[in-house]
């Protein structure tokens, strides 16, 4: 997982309990090499970002390109609403 993210610019993060690290702006979800992207995964995604989220599916060649646009995390908004300091509050 490490040589993966660094290959590829990730910064892991360990406050976050589903998704891996960061990369710019975007948060990152990796699958493991040795298991293919199921369904089942797609529906753990799903449950872990609101209804209203804003996503894009393209296809290119053999790959499928998932894009997050905007969205609200369940576990961001738990993290957020755990911290003593309500610097941030989630709405």
């Amino acid at each position: 997982m490490a040589l993966a993210c660094e290959h590829i610019g990730v910064t892991r993060t360990k406050t976050d309990a589903y998704f891996d690290g960061v990369q710019g702006k975007r948060l990152v979800k990796i699958i493991p090499f040795n298991h293919p992207l199921s369904p089942t995964d797609l529906e753990q995604l799903k449950g872990e970002l609101a209804a209203r989220a804003k996503v894009s599916v393209k296809r290119k060649k053999n790959e499928l390109h998932v894009t997050i646009e905007d969205f609200t995390s369940p576990t961001i908004i738990e993290r957020l609403d755990s911290q003593v300091s309500r610097l941030f509050k989630a709405q």
